[in-house]
């Protein structure tokens, strides 16, 4: 277990369930049209990590939402490097995930952005794409 890093709680006993009939997108079993927000900062933490963006209040986030929106956010390396000891860290990002299922909200967690925004990166091009992604850059892991 990493340092910081407490055991998950159980899954709600149902998860919604995203399925493709079609042309169409379900979501359990009915018709589903997804709408959600770019929130890239949720998995910032300050006293945790450099983050990006500002640090929010999770379950308020996601309680302000509509049921079964679709939230994008960064779990960059970044987020997952704990600031003052440098050691792996997910707390940060475990968190975005347990307070999306507590409200039964949906996410799509981004492990690196096309265009380097809070990540070593730098902008990719397709030879990123194709095996880029497999070298470790500077800076990072």
């Amino acid at each position: 277990m990493c340092a910081g890093h407490s055991p998950r709680p159980s899954p709600p006993e149902s998860l919604s369930q995203v399925a493709v009939a079609g042309d169409d997108l379900l979501l359990d079993g009915r018709p589903w049209w997804p709408t959600g927000m770019n929130a890239y900062q949720l998995a910032t933490d300050w006293s945790l990590n450099e983050g990006c963006g500002a640090q929010v209040d999770l379950d308020d986030f996601f309680a302000s939402l509509p049921p079964n929106s679709l939230t994008r956010f960064d779990a960059f390396q970044s987020h997952a490097i704990h600031r003052d000891t440098g050691t792996v860290d997910f707390t940060a990002i475990d968190a975005v995930f347990d307070a999306a299922a507590r409200h039964n909200q949906l996410v799509v967690p981004v492990l690196a952005p096309q265009d380097s925004d809070c990540d070593a990166g730098g902008y990719k091009q397709r030879d990123w794409y194709v095996d880029g992604w497999r070298q470790v850059q500077d800076g990072t892991r």
